[in-house]
């Protein structure tokens, strides 16, 4: 699409999201509890979400901040002869509360997503399979929204005994990493750090059992040591997966400092660098963007979406541009749009309509145009 195209139906786009704001799947009359019957149906509401096992009553109390007792004697018709605005509240706020929760269980029934074998996906099952086989650490590195938290989900599920931490600003440092992955073990994570450390390996010396580190590029200097030390005491297959910038911190060299040191040592243990910014095609070797059009329909063959060819050309190019937000992005986009528009087919300019929506600026889908490939760097073992 050129820059001088006009868009169609962005502010139509705004008018389905007030509407759909205000769509309601629950009748009138059940949120009226100023009634006898209003507060039976209200009644019958919150039981029937209970009983569905969409929500405990101890959920809905901390959803609504009731009192566990009040939720319970709502429930039960056990209301005491107090004030009769307190009922009345107690019931509205409840079926208020269960309306919600009905419309979230009707939105995971359209849900955009869920894991598909993408190429990314088979790039890192390749390298975890045979981290597997050889014990050693990998790191794999790549761009935000691309697909590599879900992908390490789906081998955790298929790894018997894998264990995945997902590393946070709060657990960057090395007494709380140790605590995250003795958690993780089920081994107690109380006391000196040296203790967790020793008990971390005292589970997982001779079991071969992998780990999968998310997000690894938050670790500090000395947490990625504490790591190095627990695999050359355990020997078992560990893999960090990260945004590119973990290569930076792991290969950076700075005269006289213990840090630079710290990372030699870890640097040298690692069996296998994949970065997966840029892929490589399988025949000709030559560099390639990490998504391509097969992979954008598997991942929206499935449910509500109708995609035309130009709308998967689209979101192909919004996934391979950096800082784009990848197939998360994506997800967001064709979610919205089938929300929105359903039963309509999704065509580029009613992807660029949802862009500007999430951006904010209609220039957003245009600056994919300028994003360069950049060669990939090989795969050492």
């Amino acid at each position: 699409m050129e820059p001088d195209q006009e868009f169609h139906g962005v502010e139509d786009v705004f008018d389905r999201l007030h509407g759909d704001a205000r769509m309601n799947p629950i009748a009138d009359d059940v949120l009226d509890v100023t009634t006898k019957d209003g507060l039976t149906k209200a009644r019958d509401l919150v039981n029937y979400c209970v009983t569905k096992g969409w929500a405990t009553a101890d959920a809905l109390a901390r959803r609504t901040g009731l009192k566990p007792s009040a939720v319970s004697a709502f429930r039960n018709n056990k209301w005491g002869k107090g004030s009769a605005g307190t009922l009345a509240t107690t019931a509205s706020t409840l079926a208020r509360a269960v309306n919600l929760i009905i419309r979230e269980n009707e939105a995971k029934e359209t849900e955009v997503g869920g894991f598909v074998t993408t190429r990314l996906a088979e790039a890192i099952f390749d390298v975890v399979r045979y981290v597997v086989k050889r014990k050693q650490i990998a790191v794999i590195v790549v761009n935000a929204g691309l697909g590599k938290t879900i992908a390490l989900d789906a081998l955790q599920l298929e790894t018997p005994g894998a264990i995945k931490l997902t590393v946070t600003g709060a657990r960057a440092t090395v007494k709380s990493f140790l605590q995250l992955w003795a958690r993780a073990l089920g081994v107690n994570e109380i006391g000196r750090t040296e203790d967790i450390q020793d008990r971390i390996v005292n589970t997982l010396e001779g079991s071969s059992r992998l780990v999968l580190i998310d997000e690894a590029h938050k670790l500090r200097v000395p947490a990625l040591d504490a790591m190095r030390e627990i695999w050359d005491q355990a020997r078992v297959p560990i893999v960090l997966a990260a945004t590119p910038v973990l290569h930076q911190t792991i290969s950076a060299r700075r005269i006289g400092s213990q840090q630079s040191e710290l990372m030699d040592q870890f640097y040298s243990r690692v069996g296998v660098f994949r970065d997966l910014q840029v892929l490589q095609n399988p025949k000709t070797g030559d560099p390639e963007k990490v998504v391509n059009l097969d992979d954008i329909r598997k991942m929206f063959a499935r449910g509500y979406v109708r995609l035309a060819r130009d709308g998967a050309d689209f979101l192909c190019r919004l996934a391979n541009t950096t800082g784009a937000g990848g197939y998360r992005a994506c997800r967001s986009l064709v979610q919205m749009a089938i929300d929105l528009y359903p039963g309509e087919e999704l065509t580029s300019t009613r992807m660029q309509e949802m862009l500007v929506m999430r951006l904010g600026v209609k220039e957003a889908g245009f600056r994919m145009d300028t994003a360069e490939i950049q060669r990939p760097v090989a795969a050492t073992a």
